[in-house]
């Protein structure tokens, strides 16, 4: 954890040093900046939204097969559960009964572990990609600071390091987190709505 906190301090302290030792000043922000900002707010929503949806349509391609199998075996494995159980209930002290009851209970352990593990991978893939995707929209010009300042558009004598570009290079990888952060929430949001609707439905 100090190790992390170091190389963050030293990146912070790298790039205030280059800002200086380039001369970079404050930008001007726009006149209107107030009016724009509820703009690029509902903006970003309204793209995120967009994101989600389609990050969902991939992710189902990629692993709803597998959610489709460990959720019915799930479903399966509860439902032998239930049965165990009134077996058991209806003829206690049962050998027979206790062993079904017991190694119903145990694939239900294992197919909850299946689940979660599905899900998971199912997680890991959707930050990445969302970020993927984030960057790539705001690269073709969807851009959250670039709306709220003016910025001197650079000339190619400029070299790469001039304020401009270095700006729009931030201004591409910020919104793409925001636009991925926003998409994922909303992805989580409605993973914990299926799992109540499927819930019910069991």
């Amino acid at each position: 954890m100090v190790g992390k906190k170091l190389i963050a301090s030293f990146i912070v302290i790298v790039l205030i040093w280059m800002a200086l030792g380039l001369q970079y000043g404050p930008l001007e922000l726009r006149s209107d900046e107030f009016a724009l900002f509820g703009r690029v707010i509902g903006s970003l929503i309204l793209v995120s939204a967009i994101m989600e949806r389609v990050l969902d349509v991939f992710l189902t391609f990629v692993h709803g097969e597998g959610a489709d199998l460990t959720s019915g075996a799930l479903a399966a494995a509860q439902k032998e559960l239930d049965a165990a159980k009134t077996a058991l209930e209806a003829a206690p002290g049962d050998s027979a009964a206790e062993v079904r009851f017991a190694t119903a209970k145990g694939e239900l352990d294992t197919a909850q572990n299946a689940r979660r593990e599905q899900r998971g991978d199912t997680r890991r893939s959707a930050l990445p990609s969302a970020i993927v995707l984030g960057v790539l929209i705001s690269a073709i010009g969807f851009r959250a600071l670039d709306s709220l300042v003016t910025v001197v558009p650079p000339t190619p004598e400029d070299g790469w390091w001039v304020q401009g570009n270095v700006f729009h290079a931030v201004d591409i990888l910020l919104t793409g987190a925001v636009l991925a952060g926003g998409s994922d929430g909303l992805h989580k949001l409605m993973e914990v709505y299926r799992s109540v609707t499927e819930s019910k439905n069991t």
